[in-house]
C-alpha cells in the first residue's frame, strides 16, 4: 500500500478558559488555483465568469461547543490591505482593487478577477485576519491561504484532493 500526505494548516488558538478555538478558511468547491498560458496570456480557470469564482468563508468552532462570533473582518492580499469601501452588490462589498469582495457580515472573500497573468506567473496570499469574541472575551486570530499560480498550456495537468470538510 502507498503513503499518502496532504498539507495544509489550521489555526488553533488556546483560551484563558481552558477551551479552544479553531479558525478555518473553507472555498465553496472552487480550487484557488489559476494557470495561464505563456503564448497566449489566457487564464484557466477565468475568475471573470461568476460560476468559477472561488469564494473563502472563514469558519471558527470551539472545543467546548461555546458560541464564537467574527468581527472586525479584514484581507490582505500579498501583504497589502484591502479596503472595501465600493459599491455594494448584493452580500458584497467591493475593493479598491476591483478584484475582491467581501461580505461584511460574514468575511466571505469572493474573487471576481483574474489574479494569474503574463507578469503575475507565480503563487500569491491571501490573509485573513478578525477578531473572535467568546464568552464575551475577544482574541485577535489570523490566518492565511495560498493562491496557486502556475504556467501551464493546451497538454497541462494539475489535480486536486477535495475534503468534505476541512476541520477534522
Amino acid at each position: 500500500m502507498g503513503n499518502y500526505s496532504t498539507q495544509g494548516s489550521i489555526t488553533i488558538k488556546r483560551l484563558r478558559t481552558g477551551d479552544s478555538i479553531f479558525l478555518t478558511l473553507e472555498l465553496n468547491g472552487k480550487p484557488l488555483f489559476q494557470s495561464v498560458d505563456e503564448q497566449t496570456g489566457g487564464v484557466t480557470p477565468d475568475w471573470k465568469i461568476d460560476g468559477n469564482r472561488p469564494v473563502i468563508t472563514p469558519k471558527v468552532a470551539s472545543t467546548r461547543n461555546n458560541v464564537v462570533s467574527l468581527g472586525h473582518h479584514s484581507w490582505k492580499y500579498n501583504g497589502i490591505d484591502l479596503s472595501f469601501t465600493g459599491a455594494a452588490s448584493g452580500d458584497y462589498v467591493l475593493d479598491s482593487t476591483g478584484k475582491f469582495r467581501m461580505n461584511p457580515t460574514n468575511g466571505a472573500l469572493k474573487i471576481f478577477d483574474n489574479l494569474a497573468s503574463l507578469i503575475n506567473n507565480a503563487s500569491d496570499t491571501l490573509i485573513y485576519s478578525c477578531v473572535a469574541t467568546v464568552a464575551g472575551t475577544e482574541y485577535n486570530l489570523t490566518k492565511s491561504i495560498d493562491v496557486q499560480i502556475v504556467t501551464g498550456g493546451a497538454s497541462s495537468y494539475y489535480g486536486f484532493i477535495k475534503a468534505s470538510t476541512t476541520q477534522l
